[in-house]
């Protein structure tokens, strides 16, 4: 089996990395396994993160947001 590694330092697991996997395969399964995720970001400084439903399809993930509210605010102003 051949090793992978993050696509950068900025993604790597820093914290228990010896149960990090950073095999494709794995990832996908975990992604297409979980019911929710947890989207992060700022607005104002302000570290949040909101609950939310997410799918893949292909290499794409989505995830389900309210257009109007604090998260989509943020992505839209940059």
């Amino acid at each position: 089996m051949s090793e992978h590694r993050p696509f950068s330092d900025r993604v790597r697991v820093r914290r228990t990395p010896h149960k990090a996997r950073y095999d494709p395969a794995v990832i996908r399964k975990f992604i297409d396994d979980a019911m929710f995720c947890h989207v992060g970001y700022a607005i104002d400084g302000q570290p949040m993160a909101t609950p939310t439903m997410h799918w893949r399809d292909g290499e794409k993930i989505y995830w389900q947001g309210w257009r109007p509210g604090p998260m989509w605010r943020g992505f839209w102003r940059g």
